[in-house]
């Protein structure tokens, strides 16, 4: 019988090793994919830097080759950069919220998934609130790094991000970052009139563990009610299921 037992003790070891193994060969595929697609759809030449009234230079958003990205992955919808740090994909949007929690851009299968849009909100970014998912991954991939700007230093360093689209780019100033519930009225994305989107802004705003970074943008604490937001969504490291870290950035520039 201790023979038994220990022959199935061994098994479960291995059993549980080798998934072990191919759940992280399945994530470095993900990985390699994507660096991939960076390389691919990404245009070589940069414009030269545009130098601020009064600063440094601006920083230059990669020049993607849309063409060749919506031939690879017809559900793109932009690009997805912010300066000085890993996250740097494409966008994609489906018909549910589940499809690509375990895709990859092009629809390949793969637990790293992508970064994607709410299927609810309209693709073009008209909406007032769009909503954008990613997994927290502990590779520091997708939105492996996006808690990191609960730290007033970080996000003071890195005061925007980018949505690139074929259309221009968008660049949107953060305001507000904070662990929320995942069924929380952050995830609103509809309102009646100004004045509830208004309240909505006012509440984010109070509920976030930074102060909006310094900038010359006006206004300097969050958007006002003729201001569309952007809300970048992932899973927190709390060991809570339903918690979630969002950071919001105003539109500042398109």
């Amino acid at each position: 019988m201790k023979k038994i037992i220990l022959i199935v003790l061994i098994c479960v070891f291995i059993g549980s090793g080798l998934m072990l193994a191919g759940t992280l060969l399945e994530y470095k595929q993900g990985q390699d994919l994507y660096e991939a697609a960076a390389e691919q759809v990404i245009r070589p030449e940069k414009p030269e830097a545009e130098e601020e009234p009064d600063g440094p230079a601006a920083p230059v958003p990669p020049a993607i080759n849309f063409e060749l990205l919506s031939s690879i992955s017809p559900d793109s919808v932009g690009w997805i950069w912010i300066p000085d740090s890993e996250i740097s994909y494409p966008l994609v949007q489906g018909r549910d919220n589940q499809f690509y929690l375990t895709r990859t851009y092009d629809g390949g299968h793969n637990k790293l998934g992508s970064i994607f849009l709410d299927y609810r909100i309209p693709g073009d970014f008209s909406g007032r609130n769009t909503i954008i998912y990613g997994h927290n991954m502990k590779s520091d991939a997708m939105f492996g790094t996006l808690e990191k700007f609960r730290d007033q230093t970080f996000t003071d360093a890195r005061p925007q991000f980018y949505i690139l689209r074929e259309e221009g780019v968008y660049r949107y100033q953060i305001f507000s970052a904070y662990v929320t519930d995942a069924l929380s009225d952050t995830y609103t994305y509809q309102f009646g009139n100004d004045a509830a989107y208004g309240k909505y802004l006012e509440k984010i705003t109070n509920l976030s563990d930074i102060t909006p970074p310094q900038s010359d943008i006006t206004p300097p604490k969050g958007p006002d009610i003729g201001t569309p937001i952007v809300t970048l969504s992932t899973c927190t490291s709390t060991g809570r299921q339903l918690d979630r870290f969002v950071v919001h950035g105003f539109l500042i520039s398109e």
